[in-house]
């Protein structure tokens, strides 16, 4: 039963990470070339750039960090975290396409990933 727990918690945990990984990918690429997308309440729109769908995420807010308190020491407090309105796109992104990102970016992410 704790090795199920664990395996749980680092499914939920690289789960967590790459919904970070699309959201911050998805800021980069709205950053490249912002007057290219309409901020339109369109529900889907089409980047330019790259020829990939995204979505509208409308804004919000949402509870961050380690309800549990078994993560690590920088996953808590938990707080609210406030977001305005933003695309992302719709496909997870590939390797390569993080590796571009990181290498046009100079993005400096943990060894843990």
């Amino acid at each position: 039963m704790p090795f199920e727990c664990e395996v749980k918690l680092k499914s939920r945990e690289l789960e967590m990470k790459r919904v970070g990984l699309l959201l911050l990918l998805s800021i980069w690429i709205l950053s490249l070339n912002p007057a290219s997308t309409s901020f339109s309440q369109e529900k889907k729109i089409t980047w330019e750039k790259d020829g990939k769908e995204m979505a509208l995420i409308p804004a919000g807010s949402f509870e961050m960090g380690d309800h549990f308190n078994e993560g690590k020491t920088r996953e808590r407090p938990v707080h609210t975290v406030e977001l305005g309105t933003f695309y992302m796109d719709v496909n997870e992104i590939t390797v390569g396409q993080f590796r571009e990102f990181v290498n046009q970016s100079g993005y400096d992410y943990p060894a843990d990933w």
